[in-house]
């Protein structure tokens, strides 16, 4: 299951982008995930439930953008 690994990745990069900004929390997080990336957008949420517990991003709002193409993109993330 490749999308536990990519929601750790922004798990990681959310975190540090709340010690860089010295919040206490994310809020919201936005993806973009192209139709031909290979991620399952279920299995992202679930993933994410897991990756994010127990975090200042366990309740936080994650939001599913499907675009054209492969890539995927943290287009916004919301803090608190």
């Amino acid at each position: 299951m490749h999308e536990l690994s990519l929601m750790l990745e922004l798990r990681q990069q959310a975190l540090a982008q709340l010690a860089l900004h010295n919040r206490r929390r994310v809020v919201a997080i936005t993806l973009r995930i192209g139709l031909a990336a290979g991620v399952d957008a279920d299995a992202l949420a679930l993933a994410f439930a897991c990756a994010m517990d127990g975090t200042p991003a366990a309740t936080a709002k994650l939001t599913i953008e499907p675009v054209a193409g492969r890539d995927l993109v943290l287009a916004a993330l919301e803090l608190g």
